[in-house]
């Protein structure tokens, strides 16, 4: 079932566009038929991240879950994409479609990015959201790690990215789903949704003094919008590395980031 916020924009988009054709160039009706449409308010949920005790927990746990394979004979193992999707919404601020429709021609290892051009909904691969949805992410170190691990040696550019236990690409609503409830419930973390693991990100980014013009590229997302969801979070930059800001695992014993030491890409420095 569709939201009402998305049977509005289905029809304040196109549809309404091409009845007021109808009526104004073509003559073909007389009034506009959704003018006396009453729509509930829409109401935008706010922000509810989690902890970052709680995201590791949760990572913790799926990484060590064990999952059924219906084979011959069924077997019973972790299932490693599951714990790299989680790892990558935590850490990239991606939305899950987005990370959902990611192709294994979409990862650039080398480089430590993952470009964005597409989103999956209802089961169907279509272009993101809006023209800025399209993007070049960043990859926090563990998440690349996590990737390189999983990806096949015999990769073809299309293969999805992420795959569920009968080989098919993820849906986190079919595939996911019942094991992230299970894992809220077990570690006795308020239920939500995994539109939390974006809140998480840009919460904790946002906290920890991450530059807001390397927010806005990374998510996609305007800093007006974020401002307005995330203001409560938001401080100061202290000049390190944005991933090294909100990650201590990135730092050595004097405060500096590893990061721009050289121990991994320089890529996430504001230097320069």
């Amino acid at each position: 079932m569709l939201k009402p916020k998305t049977v509005k924009n289905i029809l304040d988009g196109s549809l309404r566009a091409m009845l007021h054709a109808a009526r104004t160039v073509d003559g073909l009706i007389e009034r506009d038929p959704l003018v006396d449409i009453e729509w509930p308010r829409i109401v935008t949920p706010p922000a509810n991240p989690f902890e970052a005790d709680e995201r590791d927990a949760i990572l913790d746990w799926m990484k060590h879950r064990r999952f059924t394979f219906f084979t011959k004979p069924p077997m019973v193992r972790p299932h490693p994409p599951y714990h790299a999707f989680l790892h990558l919404l935590f850490w990239t601020g991606m939305r899950p479609s987005e990370a959902e429709a990611l192709d294994w021609e979409h990862i650039d290892l080398r480089r430590e990015l993952a470009i964005v051009r597409q989103a999956q909904s209802l089961g169907e691969i279509n272009p993101t959201k809006t023209v800025s949805s399209d993007r070049a992410v960043e990859l926090h170190p563990e998440t690349v790690r996590l990737l390189s691990e999983m990806q096949p040696l015999r990769v073809h550019p299309r293969m999805p990215v992420f795959t569920d236990t009968k080989g098919g690409r993820i849906t986190f609503d079919n595939s996911l789903a019942d094991h992230w409830n299970a894992c809220l419930r077990a570690l006795k973390i308020q239920p939500r949704g995994v539109y939390a693991c974006k809140d998480t990100f840009c919460s904790h980014m946002l906290s920890n003094g991450v530059d807001p013009l390397w927010m806005e590229k990374q998510t996609g997302v305007s800093w007006s919008t974020l401002r307005k969801h995330y203001a409560r979070w938001i401080t100061r930059r202290d000049g390190r590395s944005n991933f090294a800001l909100a990650d201590p695992s990135l730092c050595i014993d004097d405060g500096s980031s590893r990061l721009e030491k050289g121990n991994f890409s320089t890529k996430f420095s504001t230097k320069g």
